[in-house]
C-alpha cells in the first residue's frame, strides 16, 4: 500500500517545475534517488 505523496507531488510542492530536476537534485545532495530514500526509510521504520 501506498501512502503520502508521489515523488512529482513533492518535486512540485517544493518548486521545481520538473520531477526530473528535483530528482537529480536530491540525488546530488544525498547520493540516493527519492525513490531509493524512500524504500530505505520505509524500511527501515518496517524493522523498528
Amino acid at each position: 500500500e501506498q501512502q503520502g505523496m508521489s515523488i512529482g507531488q513533492v518535486s512540485s510542492a517544493v518548486g521545481y517545475e520538473s520531477e526530473a530536476a528535483f530528482s537529480r537534485s536530491f540525488k546530488r545532495m544525498l547520493g540516493v534517488s527519492p525513490g531509493a530514500w524512500r524504500r530505505q526509510v520505509r524500511d527501515e521504520f518496517a524493522s523498528a
